[in-house]
């Protein structure tokens, strides 16, 4: 097995394995990355791929001349661990590489982002002991957990996704179907109804801000156009306003409602129908 760092390829032979991101992205995690501008994912890569270099360097035994903040973090963690950038493969399709194996035979991944995302560590940390205990079936995974290096370091422990989703999220792959099952419904479902309470959050907020907007500028006309009325002015001209004194009227209208009853021949002969577009009506 060679992994090509530069391509970031891994390839037994002559044949090219395919590695877990781009699996997770298409059957999980679709809108992971979506609206974050590409220049910061660059940067975030670089910075990542340095740190993961100095912690292996400082893993072997090699003196760090400059190291990163969060290399002198994790330099800071009381654990022992046995391999690093250790690679796993079933041989015929997936190939990865776990960021650190403890010497308890537990398995850690190494995050520096601003927030940790818990389910798609858990995935890919279980994918990660899936393939670990299929290369070496006489040893059995401990625990799956990350390496936070953000402000100092946390070690996060994460669950292990059951062995018969891995499975089948990798025989979808193979088969070319898209992964769903129980568990994923009720991940996905959860995010959703945590994006609509946020949404719900924001417009009461902004509706509010509406209603209590609303009652100022009513306040506000009410004490111009009695000022106005008391100093004779019908109309002034300010920077970037204009006030306009409108004389009340009497209006008349059709009682339609009555017409209709009434007179239902001459309702229907005057009806006009025109579409009107949907919209939302919101209740506080």
């Amino acid at each position: 097995m060679v992994f090509n760092a530069d391509e970031h390829t891994y390839k037994l032979g002559d044949t090219y394995l395919q590695g877990i991101t781009g699996l997770l992205s298409k059957h999980l995690f679709p809108d992971k990355y979506t609206n974050v501008p590409e220049h910061l994912l660059e940067a975030a890569k670089e910075k990542g791929t340095r740190i993961h270099d100095e912690i292996e360097m400082f893993l072997n035994g090699f003196e760090i001349a400059d190291p990163m903040p969060e290399t002198v973090s994790f330099m800071m963690i009381p654990k022992t661990f046995i391999e690093s950038e250790y690679l796993v493969s079933d041989n015929i399709n997936f190939a990865t590489k776990i960021d650190l194996v403890g010497d308890d035979l537990s398995l850690y991944d190494i995050k520096t982002t601003y927030e940790v995302d818990e389910d798609y560590c858990a995935w890919q940390l279980s994918i990660c002991a899936e393939l670990f205990e299929l290369q070496n079936p006489d040893l059995k995974v401990k625990n799956l957990a990350v390496i936070w290096l953000k402000d100092g370091a946390e070690v996060i422990p994460v669950e292990r996704i059951p062995s018969e989703n891995i499975k089948k999220l990798l025989d979808c792959e193979i088969n070319g179907t898209l992964y769903r099952d129980t568990l994923t419904e009720l991940v996905l479902a959860e995010q959703e109804l945590k994006k609509l309470a946020d949404i719900e959050g924001e417009i009461i907020r902004y509706e509010s801000e509406l209603k209590k907007a609303k009652a100022e500028s009513d306040k506000l006309k009410t004490g111009l156009l009695g000022a106005m009325k008391k100093a004779n002015i019908n109309k002034y001209e300010g920077k970037g306003i204009t006030l306009t004194v409108r004389a009340g009227y009497t209006r008349s209208s059709i009682d339609s409602a009555r017409l209709k009853e009434e007179k239902p021949e001459i309702y229907g002969a005057y009806l006009k129908e025109s579409k009107v577009k949907e919209s939302l009506i919101i209740k506080i």
